[in-house]
């Protein structure tokens, strides 16, 4: 039987995605017995993850559990004047999937938050109160890092990967993005002797 790994990020949709490469990646190695299965939901924050884990995890039965989310918690909105989820609630959620995840005796990997093009998406388009910024960005990932650290799950590091021209839309990489993600992630796995 094949090792899997799933996957819990935050839109991965563009050009096949990170997770897509990184399922072809693993597949064309044949001598690779893992699997890897995208369960990321557009717009989905912390607190919606940590909502359907034990479903999504009794599924799959996965032994590494990659978790990419909090960007979305970032999110300023206008209408409630902070962000869509506190700094506190969030480290609460990335906490209780850390145990979640042990207690059914996986390993967990942290994909840190990547940076957004701030003239696009201040606001977003699609959404007038919502606002991202690179400095909350960076204090959610932060928070990512701290948990990681204190808990000692492997943490990867992207907020430098991705320059303006890598966004599709100021928030979400495009395909030249997910490719410069997706050689990260997998180097990073490569080092870290996941298998």
């Amino acid at each position: 039987m094949r090792s899997r790994i799933v996957l819990l990020v935050n839109n991965d949709d563009v050009g096949g995605g990170w997770c897509d490469r990184l399922k072809v990646y693993y597949f064309a190695d044949k001598s690779s017995d893992i699997s890897v299965y995208n369960l990321s939901i557009s717009g989905a924050m912390s607190k919606d993850v940590l909502d359907r884990f034990d479903n999504e995890y009794n599924a799959r039965q996965p032994k590494i559990v990659l978790i990419a989310i909090g960007i979305n918690d970032s999110t300023f909105d206008e209408s409630i004047n902070r962000c869509r989820v506190s700094l506190e609630d969030t480290r609460k959620n990335l906490e209780q999937l850390v145990t979640k995840t042990r207690e059914k005796g996986s390993k967990m990997i942290f994909i840190g938050l990547t940076s957004v093009n701030e003239n696009l998406v201040t606001p977003v388009p699609w959404a007038s109160n919502l606002s991202y910024s690179n400095e909350n960005i960076k204090k959610y990932d932060n928070v990512i890092k701290e948990v990681a650290e204190i808990n000692n799950v492997p943490y990867c590091y992207m907020f430098d990967l991705l320059q303006k021209d890598d966004l599709d839309d100021g928030l979400h990489p495009n395909t030249k993005g997910h490719e410069k993600m997706f050689e990260r992630i997998k180097d990073f796995l490569i080092e870290n002797k996941v298998e």
